[in-house]
């Protein structure tokens, strides 16, 4: 029995602040924790954060915790990459998340050792919705555009 819905209508995208505050990062050294993605009512999720410049005497290496609570945060093991140098610069890292085992997910990241890192931007794609229709969780400044295209053949 196949289920006739349109592509993405289990899914929902969300522009996460890289500090708490700030959508783009500009060049420092400061680590910085991510705000809180909160991951209820999906099974999966995928963090995406893109990474500009990377001075050559610097690095970013980020992780992803995880809470039930959104204050007491543990790392999840295996899950810390590392750009180093100039030669990293303009990379996206992504983290896939297969069932969850707690509500909320961060990105920790640590810049430094020397040089200026800049971060362009995370993003979260949550899938698998348990109830349908979703109601997109949108904070200040945010927007969306949603378009659904139907092949006339298919209509």
């Amino acid at each position: 029995m196949s289920i006739n819905r349109p592509l993405g209508s289990d899914i929902d995208v969300r522009h996460v602040p890289i500090d708490g505050t700030n959508y783009i990062l500009a060049a420092g050294t400061t680590d910085v924790d991510s705000s809180a993605i909160d991951l209820s009512g999906f099974n999966d999720a995928v963090i995406i954060m893109t990474v500009g410049v990377i001075a050559s005497s610097g690095d970013v290496t980020a992780n992803l915790a995880h809470s039930d609570n959104g204050t007491d945060w543990d790392d999840i093991a295996d899950s810390s990459i590392s750009l180093s140098a100039d030669t990293d610069d303009d990379k996206m890292l992504r983290w896939n998340l297969f069932r969850p085992t707690k509500r909320y997910v961060r990105v920790e990241t640590v810049r430094g050792d020397g040089g200026n890192s800049t971060i362009n931007g995370i993003h979260a794609i949550l899938s698998g919705a348990r109830s349908l229709p979703i109601t997109p969780v949108y904070t200040a400044g945010q927007h969306e555009a949603v378009v659904d295209i139907v092949d006339p053949v298919d209509a």
